[in-house]
């Protein structure tokens, strides 16, 4: 009988014990995060406080910004406390209702971005393209890429392209590559020889300069390849070098044939706002090429978006089968989708979560603070894109501008056989990158992985005021210019930099054509 009461009591004093265990592991620390968010203070040993000196009124201040990662902002003196352990004893706590301690929860992360990886090397550096379908904002994506320390290549100090000149452009690589496959899901493989033999001659070409280009100095001149110019003190751990051309999204099976380690980044736009977009090109060069037929009897808003939906998700089909690939130590593939209306949204959040995305993917050294002032440097002046001419008595004009983004939807206002066809041949697209229905944005509840949240202004990030911040803001984008000298107008309706200008109106005594700040956009058509 005696010894099943020592037993018993052995077994007691064991549940005791790992009781105890885990409320020091598991319970003090979220009565503790708890507290905190309720304005209370850490519960924690009391300690000496001839160890730490005290902080200044403005070194608590800053202290109390950048540590910002609780639910509910602290004071100073609160936030002090928690880095450099203050006795207890030393500041009042709270009282806080049992029920909202047990209550408490964290404040929700960031949603998730479209991504895919397959292998890994930490010591090799990736070959990082930039693609997506004309029009998307592949330039302002390079321009941060720039900011977050990553190599970029161009041969074109305006639209920041590489023009695959050395091997005489894009469209004799990209066609025959589309007539044998008929989409962008393929296996270079399989492909016929006489379509991947000069192929893969002209793409290593192509690789082979682009490599040579990253050590050069910043491009200046058109056509002249070289890097562009980074953040001062920025680097990129898991990148190479990078290059943009948007068309260079065709070819992304092939970039992954020829290069170990290989990272795509995919930049998406609306397919709605693609379709009624000035630059055509994709259409115009590769529908044929795709299906077979022109398709002319079916409006150009229509075949645009069937190539838009097409093409982005058949990458993104492709791109997750790499995923679901084994490779080894030798080889490696990464994936990242940016939707180009995050960088230029008004929430501070959702720029701050996709700046954070591409930071993570590219392996910037940017602190999260860096990163935050990022988003803060790039605000609302992002917005302006179209731009419609409105006359106001002879020789008078006034610029309307509207949305940049979005501009479908007045477009479409009123017409919903053409919407409900839009969304027959884009609803791919749409559906997988959540355009329709509408995906999960960030706001400014959320925090990134490791709990931060942005909450800096452009004074604490150092710029003078917000109307510099805008105008730091507005020389990275290129609206479409006008120009007006005495009869001669000129007018390029354009909705990216490095468009096509679509129009000139010429009514001089000589025909001349005064460009004004048009900067190096081409001239495709010319109306008289």
């Amino acid at each position: 009988m005696k010894a099943n009461k020592s037993k018993w009591r052995i077994i007691l004093n064991l549940i005791l014990i790992i009781c105890g265990i885990l409320y020091i592991w598991y319970l003090f620390p979220l009565l503790n995060s708890a507290i905190r968010a309720h304005g209370g203070n850490s519960i924690r040993p009391d300690i000496s406080t001839s160890n730490f000196r005290p902080k200044t009124s403005s070194q608590s201040q800053s202290v109390a910004v950048e540590t910002d990662r609780t639910i509910s902002t602290t004071s100073p003196e609160e936030t002090i406390a928690k880095d450099i352990d203050i006795p207890i004893k030393d500041i009042p706590v709270k009282d806080i209702p049992i029920h909202e301690i047990l209550s408490y929860k964290p404040p929700p992360i960031f949603p998730s971005p479209i991504k895919f990886t397959s292998g890994s090397n930490k010591e090799a550096k990736a070959v990082l393209v930039v693609g997506g379908t004309d029009g998307s904002g592949t330039r302002r994506v390079v321009q941060i890429l720039t900011q977050l320390g990553v190599t970029m290549v161009s041969e074109d100090p305006e639209t920041y392209d590489i023009h695959a000149d050395i091997v005489g452009g894009w469209p004799p690589i990209v066609s025959p590559v589309l007539a044998a496959a008929k989409t962008l899901n393929y296996n270079p493989k399989l492909l016929p020889k006489q379509v991947s033999m000069p192929l893969s001659k002209s793409l290593k070409s192509l690789l082979d300069l682009a490599k040579r280009d990253s050590v050069k100095p910043q491009s200046q001149i058109l056509a002249v390849g070289g890097a562009l110019k980074k953040t001062a003190g920025s680097s990129s751990s898991e990148v190479d070098f990078g290059f943009k051309a948007p068309v260079a999204m065709t070819l992304v099976p092939w970039w992954s044939e020829l290069l170990p380690h290989f990272k795509f980044l995919h930049v998406l736009r609306d397919g709605r706002d693609i379709a009624f977009s000035v630059n055509q090109g994709p259409v115009e060069k590769f529908y044929r090429d795709m299906y077979g037929t022109p398709d002319l009897a079916m409006a150009l808003p229509l075949r645009a978006i069937r190539l838009w939906s097409d093409w982005n998700h058949q990458i993104y089909e492709w791109a997750q089968l790499q995923d679901s690939t084994s490779f080894d130590s030798t080889h490696s593939f990464g994936y990242l989708a940016i939707h180009s209306e995050d960088l230029v949204s008004e929430v501070r959040a959702v720029r701050f979560a996709a700046i954070s995305n591409l930071a993570k993917f590219v392996g910037s050294s940017l602190t999260a603070r860096d990163l935050c002032c990022l988003a803060v440097r790039h605000t609302e002046f992002m917005g302006s894109h179209d731009r419609t001419p409105k006359q106001q008595g002879l020789g008078g004009q006034q610029k309307q501008v509207s949305s940049r983004y979005g501009k479908w939807k007045g477009l479409l206002h009123g017409n919903t056989a053409l919407s409900q066809e839009l969304y027959r041949l884009g609803g791919p697209g749409l559906r997988t990158f959540g355009y329709e229905p509408m995906r999960t944005l960030a706001n400014e509840s959320m925090v990134d992985e490791d709990g931060y949240r942005c909450t800096l202004t452009a004074e604490e990030c150092g710029f003078a005021n917000i109307e510099e911040t805008n105008n730091i803001a507005e020389e990275l984008q290129q609206p479409e210019m006008w120009a007006v000298a005495n009869k001669c107008e000129t007018f390029g309706n354009i909705d990216y930099i490095g468009a096509d200008i679509s129009a000139f109106v010429m009514d001089g005594e000589d025909n001349s054509v005064v460009v004004g700040n048009v900067f190096l956009l081409r001239i495709v058509s010319i109306s008289q």
